[in-house]
C-alpha cells in the first residue's frame, strides 16, 4: 500500500494504492472541479453500486 500524488485539474490529490487499485477522497475531487460536495454525497448515497463500497461516511 502506497499513497503518491498526482495532479488533478492543476492541483495535487492525493492516490492511495491498495492491492494495484487506486483509491481516491471524492470530497477534494468535486471541489476542484467546482461541484457542491454535499449534493455529490448525496448521489453516492442513492447510487445503488456506490453506497456499498464507499467509505465516504467515516470522512464527512
Amino acid at each position: 500500500m502506497n499513497i503518491q500524488s498526482v495532479t488533478f485539474h492543476n492541483q495535487e490529490i492525493q492516490v492511495l494504492n491498495h492491492d494495484g487499485k487506486p483509491y481516491v477522497a471524492m470530497k477534494p475531487i468535486c471541489t476542484n472541479i467546482g461541484l457542491a460536495w454535499n449534493a455529490q454525497y448525496e448521489r453516492i448515497n442513492r447510487n445503488e453500486v456506490l453506497k456499498h463500497v464507499s467509505l465516504i461516511e467515516s470522512y464527512c
